[in-house]
């Protein structure tokens, strides 16, 4: 899956990644989903390219990032995130050049 970034969303989505990380530290899908977000932060990328595992472990994070910002701007923009990754891995099979749009 390539999710198509800018940098606030992919600022809110490292936020996400790392709390998860610090709630699963053993986890080996939030290990090389921190990698990958933190190079694409480092990089300035517009995309994030995820396998199947890690769209939904990233998923699972900002939902749960989602809740404990719960009323607030942060909280829709979480949810908001979790729910495009939500719509992809709903989809029978995305092809790899298929691209989530921002809006």
């Amino acid at each position: 899956m390539i999710l198509d970034v800018n940098p606030e969303n992919l600022r809110d989505i490292a936020a996400a990644v790392h709390a998860a990380h610090k709630r699963e530290p053993g986890s080996q899908v939030l290990s090389s989903l921190e990698r990958i977000v933190l190079s694409a932060l480092h990089g300035k990328e517009r995309i994030l390219e995820l396998d199947r595992e890690q769209a939904e472990a990233l998923r699972g994070a900002l939902l749960k990032r989602a809740w404990d910002q719960r009323n607030t701007s942060e909280g829709f923009d979480y949810a908001d995130l979790a729910d495009r990754i939500d719509g992809a891995l709903d989809a029978k099979a995305l092809p790899r050049e298929d691209v989530l749009d921002e809006g």
